[in-house]
């Protein structure tokens, strides 16, 4: 015959380590979905960023094949001008496509949450491109 143990006052009430054990729980499990959203906002602005680059790299392959026409009708971005005394550069080109074109003159960097910035070229010792 056994014998029941009689030193537990309360039976089938948790005990404080079943106390310590469920908020230990919830913490980990709070934790866990909060760092799952952390991970979730980060994800979101690596699809916003590339969602920026599939826009100018699907609005470069429609022009492409346009630009060396006569009658290209954005002048600051055609390959050849009408009178070869007017040379375009892609600076021109730049301003008039983020002012005029509405896919891409609404692409923001999702890590600032301002306006794309171009730069000139891309040197890692130049830091003052980057977003502070």
């Amino acid at each position: 015959m056994t014998k029941i143990n009689s030193n537990n006052a309360n039976p089938g009430r948790p005990t404080s380590s079943d106390v310590f054990f469920i908020i230990f729980l919830v913490c980990v499990l709070s934790l866990l979905g909060w760092l799952g959203s952390l991970a979730y906002k980060e994800g979101m602005k690596t699809e916003v960023t590339k969602h920026n680059g599939e826009a100018w790299a699907n609005w470069f392959s429609e022009v492409s094949h346009e630009r060396f026409s006569e009658n290209y009708p954005t002048m600051q971005c055609a390959g050849i001008s009408t009178t070869h005394s007017d040379i375009h550069t892609w600076g021109e080109c730049l301003t008039f496509v983020t002012a005029n074109e509405p896919t891409l003159a609404n692409l923001t960097n999702p890590f600032s949450t301002e306006p794309l910035a171009f730069v000139s070229k891309c040197d890692k010792e130049d830091r003052s491109c980057l977003v502070q």
